[in-house]
């Protein structure tokens, strides 16, 4: 495996659990993104309940769409850059007339500034395609599933984190007030063992 790859590959993993929905034309779309870092590959899959979009993105595409948008850099900025735009909600989605399904991500670089990069995820499967797409649509929905547990999980890390931060900031202002009631407390047992002397 080539550097090159190798780098590709660890960098895949800032897109695991990367999710979202949008509404298009009054319909519910779930946009997911499931890294496979060691198959060096990528599937962008999306669903309004009755039509699954899935499609493979490996080294080569990914390089692909990165030249044609104009990007440069390294694949840890490239997919830092990726998760920013979907959870920032700076993309688009466009399905044409014979269902060819287009995501487009808006890479802003600075104010004012942004580039875009498509991923055309081609025709979908059909509910009707019995087999198949309940066999894809399930694993989807487990997928999905492990996502929302990982954001639930995460939220919970960072409420825990904001408590201790709020406690540690509340003992360090409570800490000067005691320290000051302490120096009182010295200072009038002092006076009082001055008075007892000068008795």
């Amino acid at each position: 495996m080539t550097e090159r790859r190798v780098e590709f590959c660890r960098a895949l993993g800032k897109l695991a659990f990367l999710n979202t929905l949008i509404i298009y034309n009054q319909k519910e779309y779930i946009i997911y993104f499931q890294p496979m870092e060691s198959k060096g590959r990528c599937k962008i899959q999306v669903t309004n309940g009755f039509d699954f979009w899935v499609e493979d993105f490996d080294l080569e595409k990914f390089e692909q769409k990165r030249k044609k948008s104009g990007l440069e850099g390294t694949y840890n900025s490239y997919f830092d850059m990726m998760h920013r735009s979907i959870s920032q909600r700076n993309f688009e989605v466009y399905v044409d007339q014979t269902q060819n399904f287009v995501l487009t991500l808006y890479f802003q670089l600075n104010k004012g500034v942004s580039l875009k990069g498509d991923f055309e995820l081609g025709r979908p499967l059909h509910f009707d395609d019995i087999k198949e797409f309940h066999c894809v649509y399930r694993l989807f929905l487990f997928d999905i599933f492990k996502a929302k547990d990982q954001e639930r999980m995460k939220a919970e890390v960072s409420r825990k984190g904001r408590r201790m931060e709020e406690r540690e900031s509340k003992k360090s202002i409570s800490q000067p007030r005691q320290d000051e009631e302490e120096e009182q407390d010295e200072d009038e047992s002092a006076a009082q063992r001055k008075k007892k002397v000068q008795l």
